[in-house]
């Protein structure tokens, strides 16, 4: 179970927030994959992968525009990753939730958590050092 915890501010509140929503996504994306199958639940699992998709793409472009304000130098590389995590929710075959298939949730899951633990604690991190430079 995945849980927001200080370790993970950056200092930043609204970036903050934002990263404590995510936290609520992986927590209820969890939760629906602890639902034992023969439960009709196609329903929630569109509405999971609605909420990542339109709250990644929000949440990448805030953190993109803070970054390029401070003339972050890696910048390029950072929305790249972006990129790609965007891509592999685009990339959910909602077709598959039909047949009570729901792995791809189970990988956007494991994607979430490498989100959050390794890019949120290094990649992010790196704004939160940017901001008490130009303080």
């Amino acid at each position: 179970m995945i849980k927001w915890d200080d370790s993970f501010m950056i200092g930043i509140e609204t970036i903050d927030d934002q990263h404590k929503y995510l936290f609520e996504l992986c927590r209820k994306l969890e939760i629906f994959l602890e639902i034992p199958t023969g439960v009709y639940k196609v329903k929630d699992a569109l509405e999971l992968v609605c909420c990542f998709r339109t709250y990644i793409t929000f949440h990448f472009y805030y953190e993109e525009m803070y970054f390029h304000l401070l003339d972050y130098p890696d910048l390029a590389s950072h929305k790249l990753e972006h990129e790609e995590f965007k891509k592999h929710i685009v990339d959910v075959n909602i077709n598959n939730f039909y047949n009570e298939n729901y792995n791809e949730l189970k990988t956007l899951l494991n994607l979430s958590y490498d989100l959050i633990f390794n890019h949120i604690k290094s990649k992010d991190f790196k704004l939160k050092n940017l901001v008490k430079e130009e303080n």
